[in-house]
C-alpha cells in the first residue's frame, strides 16, 4: 500500500512526454572523436530540426560528438553522445536550429534546454555563450551562461515557460547570439511539455493520475480481504 502511494505521489511530480523530437541530437549518429557541419535548410542529418541562417550558408552548425577535443578542450555533451554548437566552424553569426510543434491554445507549456560554455580562459571562448529563442518568428529573449569550467562544456539548464493563444502549430528557434570572437555555444537536452495550472494537472498528466488511483484502490481492497 505504501509503496503504491509513493508512486502516484512521484507520477504526480513527474514531466509529461517531451513533445521535442530528437531532443538530444542524437540522431543521426556521427563518429567518436569528430564533429559534422550543418548548412542552411539541412533536415538530413538532424531529424526533426530544421538548420537555420540567412549568412552562414554551408557553415551554420556543428555537431559534436562528446569525445571531441581541440588539445586539452573537452567538448563534453550534457547528455548523452552528442551536442549542438550554435556558432559553427569558427564564429558564423547567425546559425541556428528549429523545430515545429502542434500545441494546444491556452495550454501552458515549458520548454527547457541546456546552454554550454566553454573555459573562458580557453583562447577562442573568451565571452559567455548567448543564443536567442523565437516563437513563430517572435523573440522571447536572450539567454546566457557565463560560467566556466576548466578545459571542459560548463552546462546550465534555462527554462522558457509561455502560453499559445491559439492551437496550431508553434515554430521553436534558438539562434546563435554570442559575439563573432567567441567560438562555441552549446545546446542539448531540449524539453517541452505541457505544465500544470493552478495546480491542476493537464489532461494527459490527470488520465495517468486517475489511472494511479484505482490501483491504489485496487491495492486497498487486497489489504482489507487479508
Amino acid at each position: 500500500m505504501k509503496t503504491a502511494i509513493l508512486a502516484l505521489l512521484a507520477l504526480g511530480t513527474m514531466h509529461g512526454a517531451n513533445i521535442i523530437q530528437n531532443p538530444g541530437f542524437e540522431t543521426n549518429a556521427i563518429f567518436p572523436d569528430t564533429f559534422s557541419i550543418l548548412g542552411t535548410g539541412d533536415s538530413t542529418h538532424l531529424p526533426g530540426w530544421v538548420v537555420t541562417g540567412s549568412g552562414c550558408t554551408t557553415n551554420c552548425v556543428l555537431l559534436l560528438t562528446n569525445s571531441y577535443a581541440e588539445g586539452s578542450l573537452q567538448f563534453f555533451s550534457h547528455g548523452g553522445t552528442q551536442n549542438l554548437d550554435l556558432t559553427g566552424g569558427g564564429n558564423t553569426v547567425d546559425g541556428g536550429i528549429q523545430q515545429t510543434v502542434s500545441l494546444t491554445g491556452g495550454v501552458n507549456y515549458s520548454l527547457s534546454f541546456w546552454l554550454g560554455n566553454m573555459d573562458n580562459a580557453a583562447n577562442g571562448y573568451a565571452l559567455a555563450s548567448v543564443l536567442e529563442v523565437f516563437l513563430n518568428g517572435v523573440t522571447q529573449g536572450t539567454f546566457s551562461n557565463g560560467n566556466s569550467t576548466t578545459n571542459q562544456t560548463n552546462w546550465q539548464q534555462f527554462t522558457l515557460n509561455f502560453t499559445p493563444g491559439v492551437s496550431g502549430n508553434t515554430t521553436i528557434r534558438f539562434v546563435n547570439a554570442t559575439g563573432s570572437s567567441d567560438n562555441y555555444i552549446g545546446l542539448d537536452d531540449v524539453f517541452l511539455d505541457a505544465t500544470p495550472r493552478n495546480g491542476v494537472p493537464e489532461p494527459a498528466t490527470a488520465g495517468m493520475l486517475g489511472a494511479g488511483l484505482v490501483v491504489i484502490a485496487a491495492v486497498c481492497r487486497k489489504s482489507v480481504r487479508r
